[in-house]
């Protein structure tokens, strides 16, 4: 059962280097005595705890907690600590604080000093002990207030020659709080004590909350210590509790209250402007970023210390330190660490930060042609840091400008040109601009013309714009031809649109751009059509076959039209006509078309023919102007045997039986058709084969 609590917060500011620099944990105190619970480098706590047995439990708790480093009296020291405490207790319980001190001794740190009215210090020798007694004792001659006063060589009687100040009231920090009704007396004593120690003037001063309440000047090293200066330090409490358990309590833990001596947390950390890694030529600003414990009563921020090694030579002392500057380039150790007021951190930072030197921008090329791709190398360099961006700049290129290490580009102009370069390295270090310039040999300007002719051949002729040499002309025909002429003529076989491309290089090896063109070869086709036979009268629809829609008939006699492919004519006698053919080119071709007329539709079959290969007479045909429809043109042997037989009116005979020669002799023929004018007609007859 939580009975009161007295907390205790300290801040220590020290002037001295005697209490060091150490890693937060929770030794940084010996402990000696039974009420002592914590001993860290945040805080030291007492708290008495005893077992209820039965209805009544006492309990008298004391104990010193001392620093595991000592101090040196021979130099200045600036002490400081909070201090709340209570006797807030239920009723019929009695809580006692006796009282705490802030002790400065040679005994070591296993001394503990007496119970009760000693407060943890009595006893202790040689001592020097700024008490704070907040019972009153009859038998030590104490006042009838709580009270502070300095006393030595652990005697804590106020009229013994060793208490050397009278004692001062301190009943006025002393706050009742019991609501009116309550027959105990409840207060709360809250304060901040700073104790100053000046090794100069031999003097110790006391204040509170800012004022000064104590002040006595003593040669404690050569009056106390026997001319001993390093002294071990610490803090007694002593408390004493009586409980009487209501009736059916069951017993159990008994705690008396908490006295808490808090020094502050603190967790460093550090931000920089620029961000580390950075250049060297830029100051750089350091911010402690630490992180504080905070409470309701005080903030460790006010309790810290700050240290900073910067590798420059420099060090401070301030939370938020000036610009820093560094001699140059390189890598530096820097240090930071955030202290309570005992010397006590979490950690010490150690950060390796490397300054970046300024890189020196350089690059080479190679391409000496416009028009052709020029490829640049990056050479920059760095003493510290590595070049990591690059932003080039090129005049009269494409493309104007890059960011990659080693770029290309097109300048697409001859003559002299500006390459800028500035580089970055990964600390942020930005060159001096480089600056070059690059000169491009003139490339060919070229073009060709061509002339075609009727027949497929073309004529071609290149053409050089500037003043560059050519020393090799490369053409592509676009059919899987090639040349290296310089006005070369090429034959096409086949009509069709053909890309031809034409390029050059000078003797310095710059290359032309490519020039490419289509070329069209079409051919004029001019075919009337076969001679033919017709009734008079009979209309005859006309086929041509043309290359060209600008076609012209003549004459234009009994024609449907003269200027398309396929007019209609109606004739009576006998007629011939010209087709002819003009191309986009301006290609002519005309051709002639023979019709004969006869008076009437009929049928007509030689009477011999001679199959004998001299090209003359050697098939047999059937001539039926008039016709509309064959129907059928057969030949039979003498015994009735089909040997032949077609309906196409074109169709001969040429005097075989299944690809064998036929025999000589008398054959029969039969014609059977429909004139134009829908009249049929048949007929038969006999032909001679000679052989």
């Amino acid at each position: 059962m939580l009975i009161s609590r007295v907390l205790f917060f300290l801040w220590v500011t020290t002037l001295f280097g005697s209490l060091g620099l150490n890693a937060q944990n929770n030794n940084a105190f010996s402990k000696v005595g039974n009420n002592v619970v914590e001993a860290g480098c945040s805080e030291v706590s007492f708290r008495g705890t005893t077992l209820i047995n039965g209805n009544v439990s006492t309990l008298t708790a004391y104990g010193a907690a001392w620093y595991h480093k000592t101090l040196d009296l021979s130099q200045p020291f600036d002490l400081g600590f909070y201090i709340i405490a209570n006797n807030l207790t239920p009723a019929g319980n009695q809580v006692i604080l006796e009282g705490f001190s802030f002790v400065l001794q040679r005994q070591g740190n296993s001394s503990i000093g007496g119970p009760e009215r000693g407060m943890g210090f009595g006893g202790i020798q040689p001592s020097v002990a700024l008490s704070f007694d907040m019972k009153h004792n009859i038998g030590e001659n104490d006042p009838d207030f709580e009270h502070l006063t300095v006393q030595t060589n652990g005697v804590t009687d106020h009229n013994a020659p060793q208490n050397l100040t009278a004692p001062i009231n301190i009943s006025h920090l002393v706050k009742d709080v019991a609501p009116p009704t309550s027959p105990e007396r409840l207060w709360v004593f809250q304060t901040f004590c700073k104790v100053l120690w000046n090794s100069t003037t031999k003097t110790m001063s006391v204040y509170f909350d800012g004022t000064l309440v104590l002040s006595v000047t003593n040669d404690f090293v050569s009056t106390i210590f026997n001319g001993n200066s390093i002294v071990n330090w610490g803090f007694t409490c002593a408390q004493e509790a009586f409980y009487a358990a209501p009736a059916g309590d069951p017993g159990g833990e008994f705690r008396v209250p908490l006295v808490r001596f808090y020094f502050g947390k603190i967790t460093p950390d550090f931000i920089s402007n620029p961000k580390l890694d950075t250049c060297y030529t830029t100051p750089i600003r350091y911010f402690d970023n630490s992180i504080y414990d905070q409470n309701d009563l005080t903030n460790s921020i006010n309790l810290a210390k700050w240290y900073w090694d910067f590798g420059n030579g420099v060090t401070s002392t301030l939370r938020n330190p000036p610009p820093q500057h560094y001699p140059g380039p390189g890598e530096y150790t820097l240090r930071h660490t955030v202290t309570n007021q005992i010397g006590c951190t979490v950690d010490t930072l150690v950060r390796k930060i490397k300054l970046g030197s300024k890189p020196v921008a350089n690059f080479s090329f190679t391409g000496t042609c416009e028009d052709d791709t020029s490829f640049f190398k990056d050479l920059s360099t760095a003493t510290i840091g590595q070049p990591s961006f690059w932003n080039w700049s090129f005049a009269n290129a494409t493309p104007a400008s890059s960011s990659l290490q080693d770029p290309a580009t097109v300048f697409d102009q001859a003559g002299q040109h500006q390459v800028t370069l500035t580089v970055t390295s990964e600390l942020r270090c930005v060159s001096d601009p480089v600056v070059k310039i690059v000169t491009m040999k003139g490339a060919p300007d070229i073009d060709y013309d061509f002339v075609k002719d009727c027949n497929g051949n073309v004529n071609f002729t290149s053409v050089l714009n500037n003043s560059a040499n050519v020393n090799r002309w490369f053409w592509t025909f676009g059919d899987g031809q090639n040349s290296e002429q310089l006005h070369p003529s090429h034959f096409y076989s086949v009509d069709d649109t053909f890309s031809v491309t034409l390029r050059a290089n000078s003797p310095d090896g710059c290359k032309s751009k490519s020039i490419a063109k289509l070329v069209p070869v079409k051919r004029v086709i001019a075919f009337a059509g076969n001679d033919t036979i017709v009734a008079a009268g009979q209309p005859l629809w006309i086929h041509a076959r043309v290359s060209s829609s600008n076609v012209t008939w003549k004459p234009s006699d009994f024609l449907s039209s003269t200027d398309i492919p396929d007019p209609i004519a109606t004739l009576e006698d006998d007629q011939v006509y010209y087709l002819t053919v003009v191309n986009e080119d301006g290609c002519t071709l005309t051709d002639t078309l023979r019709i004969v007329v006869f008076a009437e539709p009929d049928i007509f079959v030689p009477t011999a023919f001679t199959p004998n290969s001299d090209g003359k007479n050697d098939v047999l045909g059937i001539t039926i102007p008039g016709t509309r429809e064959l129907h059928e043109f057969s030949i039979f042997n003498r015994w009735g045997q089909k040997l032949f037989s077609t309906k196409n009116q074109g169709a001969t005979w040429d005097g075989t039986i299944k690809g064998k020669s036929a025999e000589g002799g008398v054959y029969v023929w039969m014609v059977s058709l429909t004139d134009y004018r829908g009249v049929k007609r048949f007929r038969k007859g006999v032909v001679t084969l000679i052989r």
